[in-house]
């Protein structure tokens, strides 16, 4: 009973951690393209065989601990965690069309941007949306 009770306050501590966290600071900057460059680059993808071979070894390793709820409780962790890392495993590598962007800003300083979206255009006006270290350009 007892490790199903700390099993029980791990995940509400987990889940409180996760409800508390502030949301980032939002800026948006505006800029002009001056080059345009398509490319092939590559993304890697999770391993859906690997997710499920981690998924099954791992229900079948936490089904070997505990005993009542507790071994329903390990078996159900075994199989995410063992998800997860299967996916990580033996990830591929996919090609896939990209576009490369110099953005001009209003202040004179430029900077080289990989995207997947090839919409873009020189000369065209775009908006940076920056939210902590992830940013969002969008044309205008």
């Amino acid at each position: 009973m007892k490790f199903i009770t700390c099993i029980a306050v791990s995940i509400s501590i987990f889940l409180s951690a996760c409800a508390t966290v502030k949301p980032e600071d939002k800026n948006v900057f505006y800029g002009k393209v001056i080059s345009v460059r398509p490319f092939i680059g590559q993304e890697s993808q999770p391993n859906l065989t690997g997710a499920l071979v981690g998924a099954t070894a791992g229900g079948v390793v936490g089904h070997q601990f505990g005993g009542g709820n507790g071994k329903t409780a390990l078996t159900v962790l075994g199989v995410l965690g063992g998800a997860v890392a299967g996916s990580q495993i033996n990830q591929t590598l996919v090609n896939i069309p990209m576009t490369e962007l110099q953005i001009q800003m209003q202040n004179g300083s430029s900077f080289n941007v990989n995207v997947k979206d090839s919409g873009f255009r020189i000369g065209q006006t775009v908006e940076i949306i920056q939210e902590g270290k992830t940013a969002q350009i969008k044309g205008m």
